[in-house]
Parts: structure tokens; sequence; C-alpha cells
């Protein structure tokens, strides 16, 4: 905890005035079919059962149990922000605050008061735009970085530095066509549906315990490189970039290996130094091609 929150404050003093709270925040976009409750087009049994917009009260305690120990065991700040279909129509609105209201996560707040700016009382703050998209991974994606984006316009944050957590019954990892979605990250995103093929479904549908803990996992994943970024060493350990730092050929591609879209052909370079260096290798020995950036 330590580590990170000394991290808060460099960052603070590099970047000219981003506070601790803003660095503590960890922004949760929230589907509701498929994450609250088991409505998926791949379950064949009982496909749309009579209450089909049901919640199952076991996954928003999942869901509370995720914001709870976000603050307990990570020392983060849980932001909800509805991504899912369920914003754009009243009813289904109103169920899901009033299921919200009903589940108290602790220090007295209950999960409805972890949607962004909940007391401002505009339910345009604290759900993504549509963009008429429809249902698809690539919309569902486009409405979520929208909203990201226009976050930290307003608030003059980097895009970079905020912790995300997208929970979703859809594969927002990939397009309909298969294509990778470069816009999402396999470490700020939980699937919460796993299938072999269409309408074929692999064990529970939901926020189970199981995707819970991932879920906790990729957040600190993120908190960690963050850490590591804002110390100007990427990815990378401090005794790691003690080594590539001492390696004057890879100077001048020192700015590229503390991103964390640094290229692959860099990042590869640099582990065979490690490894080369772990074999005992002279370093006068080595001799490296880099071609040109």
């Amino acid at each position: 905890m330590s580590l990170i929150h000394n991290a808060m404050k460099m960052s603070a003093n590099h970047d000219g005035g981003d506070n601790d709270q803003n660095h503590a925040e960890v922004y949760i976009f929230l589907d509701v079919d498929g994450v609250l409750n088991d409505k998926w087009l791949g379950h064949t049994d009982g496909l749309f059962p009579e209450d089909n917009e049901s919640l199952h009260p076991h996954l928003i305690s999942n869901l509370g149990e995720l914001i709870r120990r976000l603050e307990i065991e990570q020392g983060l700040e849980p932001i909800l922000v509805l991504s899912t279909t369920w914003r754009l129509q009243e009813q289904l609105h109103d169920i899901l605050l009033s299921s919200f209201a009903k589940v108290e996560v602790g220090n007295n707040k209950t999960i409805q008061e972890y949607l962004f700016r909940f007391f401002d009382g505009d339910r345009k703050l604290w759900s993504t735009s549509d963009l008429n998209f429809g249902t698809t991974p690539e919309g569902r994606a486009a409405e979520i970085q929208a909203w990201l984006s226009d976050h930290c316009q307003q608030n003059d944050l980097k895009r970079i530095d905020l912790l995300v957590m997208i929970l979703d019954d859809l594969d927002l990892l990939y397009t309909d066509t298969g294509k990778r979605n470069e816009a999402i990250h396999d470490h700020q995103f939980v699937c919460t549906v796993e299938c072999t093929g269409h309408l074929k479904v692999l064990g529970p549908v939901g926020l189970t315990q199981d995707r819970l803990e991932l879920s906790l996992q990729k957040v600190k994943q993120q908190s960690e490189m963050r850490t590591r970024r804002l110390y100007g060493t990427g990815r990378w350990t401090k005794s790691e970039w003690a080594l590539l730092s001492a390696n004057t050929t890879l100077q001048p591609h020192m700015q590229a290996l503390r991103s964390d879209q640094c290229p692959s052909w860099i990042i590869e370079i640099a582990q065979s130094y490690f490894k080369e260096e772990h074999n005992g290798k002279n370093e006068a020995k080595r001799c490296w091609c880099w071609p040109c950036c």
C-alpha cells in the first residue's frame, strides 16, 4: 500500500496537480444481462424465463463484495458506470437502482451510492452515452471509450493513469468479425460467460466468485503497472530497469521501454538481453541490430 501511495504523490508532483483521490479511483463499467443475471442467448434451457429481467441476489452480492474488497484490500475508490442496455429503459434502470439500494457494502453505503456522482441525481452522469451502435462488442467498447475520454477531458486527467474494470458478457476484446479490438485491454476486462460456440455455454453465467477474484487480480495488476510507470520504469522492475539503463546500446529506446504501448520488437530484444545476462554472457560480446524506428 505504501508503494502505491508514494507513486501517487510522485505523480502529483510530476504532472502538476493530479491529487491522490484521482489516482485512487477505479472505474467499473457494468453490464447487467449475463453479469447480474443469467440472461444470455447461450442458455437454451429456459432461454427467456417468465421473469426474464430478474436480477440474481447472489450475483449482486458478489458485485458488493468486489466493491468492498477493492476498498479494503487495495485502498481504491470504486466508481460504477452503467454500460448496460438497462440504462436506456427507465423501468429497468429503476429496478436496477432499487436492487442496488438494498445491498450494503460497508460504512453504511449501498451499491447505489457508488454510481458516478450519484448524489447529483442525473442518471446520465453514471451511464455511458448511446452511440447507436446496437448491442455489439465494438459498439459497447466505443461507448465506454467515449465516456472515459469525456471524463478525462472534463477533469484534466490522463487516460493512461485511470484504473478500469469492464464487466460484460460480450467478449469486448474482439469485434463481431473476430478482429482484435485494440481499444480494450485484457487486464481491464472480465468476460462473464464462457462459450465454445454459438449457443453453447461452459459453466455458470454472471459475476461468479471466480470472476470476482479475477477482477481483483486484474485491477491489482493495473495498479502495479501504473506504479512502475509513475516511477519511470514502465513494465520493468527496478532491478530490470537498472540493467537496461546500464546498456548503452539501449539508451535511444529507454523512453519507448517506459510506455505501455512499447513496440513488441523492442520488448523482445530487451527480454533477450535479460536472457543473455542470465546466461552470463559478456556485454562486450553482445551485438545488437536495431531496425529503424
